[in-house]
């Protein structure tokens, strides 16, 4: 039940108020892409991809789509997403 989902979220946000959310910079120079991809989730039988850039502590840009096509493993749709992102990292 997505309302459920939304609850539990809120609720979380709500008790976890009092945290810092610290973001930093190591390097200017040194810029960590991170992909992942998850394999046939969606009703069509789709993966969903998502990223993030890092240029040391914590996220600083992100994303999160879902696939174009059909992949037959998890290894293939790993490659569908880091071709989907490639894109946006160059």
């Amino acid at each position: 039940d997505d309302w459920g989902k939304l609850r539990r979220v809120l609720q979380y946000l709500k008790g976890t108020r009092h945290m810092k959310l610290t973001i930093s910079v190591d390097s200017l120079n040194i810029l960590n892409w991170w992909v992942d991809a998850s394999y046939n989730i969606h009703e069509d039988c789709k993966g969903h991809t998502g990223l993030i850039l890092s240029m040391g502590k914590g996220g600083v840009a992100s994303g999160s789509w879902k696939q174009k096509i059909n992949v037959r493993s998890s290894t293939e749709g790993e490659l569908v997403g880091l071709d989907d992102c490639l894109p946006l990292i160059l």
